[in-house]
């Protein structure tokens, strides 16, 4: 049960742990209201923390009614001043005894102060209804303090609960560890480590199989299993996640529990696919209707993950402000790498002896063809084979590619979006999407809920910001290669003739505006 202020719209803070009441309390919000801000980077695979703004004073009938006593602002429902208290121990909110108001005031008194809140938000429709509320957020309230509106706003920051890896100490020695024997660990850890959170639950796909597999050694001997250790005097709970990240190939996160606090996710691969192809169109409402054949020409991943048809797109530049390049020259070397002196010697390059070197041009064909010829970059290489730089020239492109950052996406507020999720779009502004152009698939690096009472400015209403890369299918990665002589100077032997500049000086031009000889 939920005291407190009690609203019909999407948006809806909790403290789940006030000292005013044993009940969770929920606050109402005002001015620029709440914020909540996922993200790739952090101690986890998804991070997120949230601004929340709340009135001081004001509409205090409700939650009044329900404490059956009169509180004087909602400062009080995050922390309670009437009553001192004194750490004992560690001083850690478990550790606490209530002093009487006549007893004398000594520095290790502290006030009590709530620590935990859930952020609740609902998806916006186009007919300015809201469905699917969900707790979106459940962390920490790291800072309090007024807002900068007006006087009577206060403002709480939080912060995700896997902040407090880095700050627990891991020390234990693995051997041949599956995943949840590991991850239990980390939770058994974190759960003694922090006073905040208490039950974690874990959740997700393959737990039983080995981070790594147990004969991935050298040798293939069941004597030596594959096994870890982590030190408590240099590792925290965080090296811990990142090792399991990076070896198990796999995304790791903390969500809101049903039953538990939190429940820890593990998943492969955490992508869901959105459609935010619709916009306003004449009638009004929000059009999401596509063709199969534009469906299978959008520039992407276009595999078989679900699809959400009911993103309502607001504004999206994103190809305009990321403006990528389409094309990689990758040139190799003109020699091989020889060690001197056996195994163990420094590495020489030798020439090869004939003076050529292998090139790749890589290119993504739906970029080109949206932007109407070649961008090109060109990147060195020790490959000294058409073979290998080939693949390093496909690959290098896909990387590049995947780090292209700064595109925004915007729409109606949208709270099941996260990052790894991918987007289809197509250009938009003031809530009009060219439906007739082929979208382009984006993967999501980070959010921005906003549930803003008083909005302004172009965006009036709830709304997502989507910062997005651009989202590659390595299969569509096409890619020409050549043997090119060296030309050392004017004087080279190597130097090509007139015949073969003229040649290259055609291969070129026909290659940066795409047309195919």
């Amino acid at each position: 049960m939920v005291i407190g202020h009690d609203c019909d719209n999407a948006v809806r803070v909790v403290v789940r742990d006030s000292p005013l009441a044993d009940e969770p309390i929920a606050v109402p919000v005002i001015d620029k209201g709440v914020t909540v801000h996922e993200q790739k980077e952090g101690p986890m695979s998804i991070t997120r923390m949230a601004d929340i703004h709340f009135p001081i004073e004001g509409a205090l009938e409700e939650i009044n009614e329900d404490l059956d006593r009169d509180i004087g602002s909602w400062w009080e429902v995050f922390h309670d001043d009437s009553e001192i208290y004194t750490t004992e121990g560690s001083g850690s909110p478990e550790n606490t005894s209530l002093i009487a108001e006549t007893e004398t005031v000594t520095p290790t008194e502290v006030m009590r102060y709530a620590r935990t809140v859930d952020i609740q938000l609902g998806s916006l429709n186009v007919d300015g209804t809201f469905t699917d509320e969900q707790t979106i957020f459940r962390g920490y309230i790291s800072a309090r303090g007024s807002g900068e509106e007006t006087i009577n706003t206060g403002h709480v920051e939080l912060q995700d609960p896997s902040r407090f890896l880095s700050t627990i100490e891991a020390g234990h020695h693995f051997l041949n560890p599956d995943f949840e024997t590991i991850l239990q660990y980390v939770i058994d850890e974190f759960v003694d480590g922090q006073p905040y959170f208490d039950t974690v639950s874990l959740e997700g796909e393959a737990l039983e199989r080995p981070v790594v597999p147990q004969y991935s050694l050298t040798r293939d001997n069941e004597n030596h299993p594959t096994h870890k250790k982590f030190n408590s005097n240099r590792d925290t709970l965080r090296d811990v996640i990142d090792w399991v990240i990076t070896k198990g190939n796999v995304r790791l996160w903390f969500e809101p529990g049903d039953v538990t606090d939190l429940e820890l996710h593990v998943e492969r691969n955490p992508k869901r696919q959105f459609d935010a192809t619709g916009g306003y169109v004449d009638g009004g409402s929000a059009s999401s209707e596509r063709s199969s054949d534009s469906e299978s020409d959008a520039v992407g991943e276009g595999d078989d993950s679900p699809i959400d048809p009911n993103l309502w797109t607001l504004k999206n530049n994103a190809l305009y402000e990321m403006r990528p390049f389409n094309t990689l020259i990758l040139r190799g070397v003109d020699g091989i790498r020889k060690r001197l002196g056996g195994a163990f010697g420094p590495e020489v390059l030798v020439a090869h002896g004939d003076g050529t070197y292998p090139e790749a041009r890589a290119f993504y064909p739906p970029l080109v063809e949206r932007s109407g010829g070649r961008i090109t970059a060109t990147e060195p290489s020790n490959a000294r084979t058409v073979g290998a730089v080939e693949r390093e020239a496909k690959s290098m492109l896909k990387e590049m590619l995947d780090s292209v950052s700064g595109g925004t996406i915007h729409t109606a507020l949208a709270p099941s979006v996260r990052p790894f999720d991918t987007v289809l779009a197509t250009p938009t502004c003031n809530g009009r999407s060219a439906i007739d152009i082929d979208p382009i698939e984006y993967e999501v690096q980070r959010t921005a809920h906003t549930y803003n009472v008083d909005a302004d400015g172009e965006l009036e209403v709830p709304h997502t910001e989507l910062s997005v890369s651009l989202h590659v299918n390595p299969s569509k990665i096409e890619v020409n290669t050549a043997t090119k002589k060296v030309q050392v100077n004017e004087d080279s032997a190597d130097k090509p003739d007139s015949d073969t500049l003229f040649e290259q000086t055609i291969e070129n031009l026909f290659f940066e505006t795409g047309i195919d000889l």
